[in-house]
């Protein structure tokens, strides 16, 4: 069995403690070959129309270059699941937030749902991550700060904003995990566009190791897997199958998984847990999951207005598997394994 493990300065243990409270889990071996503090400079992923952006696949025909982008902030924790419309998404991010539980930020384009939920409010984090997108931004209220970065950053569907016009409270699910955003009446509302394109193609003859089997600790309540089967990783929460609404296992055709530092925000949720927020800008370092394979490398972002890309240890972009894409903000000295 390969494994993994990443380690943490002493100092960045201290100011990225987990959301639960407790500091990460200071574990020994071999970090991730690549430089995690400064980025390349790296050539632009052009839209292609014949393609899909956000998945490489084919658009039938379909303008991808004006199909505008929905993203969900869709909650994770043990009450909201099965989650509606989860598995339908391009790209998922899995981000942890206060508690120890993650959200996540589902991105749409190529296909969107009739319904997706259930819908959760925004932290500090998001506006950073879904501002390439350019997109439509789906979530359930948040700080005033907060949001006013989100509307600098996307076009504002969110609820109540919206409230009866666009969503729903499912009297299946129990309150607050019952928001439903019916995206019919948001999906042709004005996007920003989207100016840039996930990089996709083969993986270059020799390139990676294999690996079947993905453990993740996000925190000590949230252990996430994947296994590789079938041509995709099936993705299980808790050791269980994570299952969308349809009773559909929720699956990746690439697995990103993204090192970052925390960042503690000075706030707690009403049980007194912090509410973290993330580095996400720079280089850190990286795992890329496609065809059960394993490419180490490092990721970089220049800017809040640049994808995540992901770059191996030769300085050469990892391109993904044409498919869906789950990315996972991992924070720093959290353990995890593959093999």
């Amino acid at each position: 069995m390969r494994r993994s493990m990443f380690v943490l300065l002493a100092f960045l243990m201290v100011i990225g403690a987990c959301s639960s409270g407790d500091e990460p889990t200071t574990t020994t071996g071999a970090a991730i070959a690549g430089d995690t503090t400064t980025t390349t400079s790296l050539p632009p992923v052009l839209v292609d129309q014949a393609v899909w952006p956000l998945t490489g696949l084919p658009t039938d025909g379909v303008d991808a270059t004006t199909a505008p982008v929905l993203i969900v902030k869709i909650d994770n924790t043990v009450s909201s699941r099965p989650q509606s419309g989860l598995a339908g998404a391009d790209v998922v991010f899995d981000v942890l937030v206060e508690g120890g539980v993650s959200r996540f930020l589902a991105v749409y384009q190529s296909n969107v749902p009739d319904e997706i939920g259930p819908i959760r409010s925004a932290r500090e984090v998001d506006p950073k991550i879904i501002e390439p997108f350019g997109a439509l931004f789906s979530y359930s209220g948040g700080q005033d700060f907060v949001v006013t970065r989100v509307r600098s950053v996307a076009t504002d569907v969110g609820f109540p904003r919206l409230g009866d016009a666009a969503y729903y409270r499912s009297a299946d699910r129990p309150a607050p995990y019952d928001v439903i955003l019916r995206t019919v009446d948001v999906i042709d509302t004005e996007s920003l566009g989207l100016p840039a394109a996930l990089l996709f193609g083969d993986l270059p003859e020799g390139v990676g190791e294999p690996a079947s089997e993905i453990t993740l600790s996000l925190s000590d309540l949230n252990e996430v897997g994947y296994v590789y089967a079938n041509g995709t990783y099936e993705r299980s929460v808790g050791g269980e199958p994570h299952l969308d609404a349809t009773d559909e296992q929720i699956t990746a055709t690439n697995v990103a998984v993204v090192f970052v530092d925390q960042i503690p925000t000075g706030r707690t949720d009403s049980a007194g847990s912090p509410v973290p927020d993330y580095d996400v800008v720079g280089s850190g370092s990286a795992a890329v999951f496609r065809d059960g394979q394993v490419i180490e490398g490092t990721w970089q972002r220049s800017t809040t207005a640049d994808l995540f890309a992901f770059v191996d240890e030769n300085g050469n972009q990892i391109p993904l598997g044409p498919g869906t894409t789950w990315i996972e903000v991992v924070p720093n000295g959290r353990p995890t394994s593959w093999n």
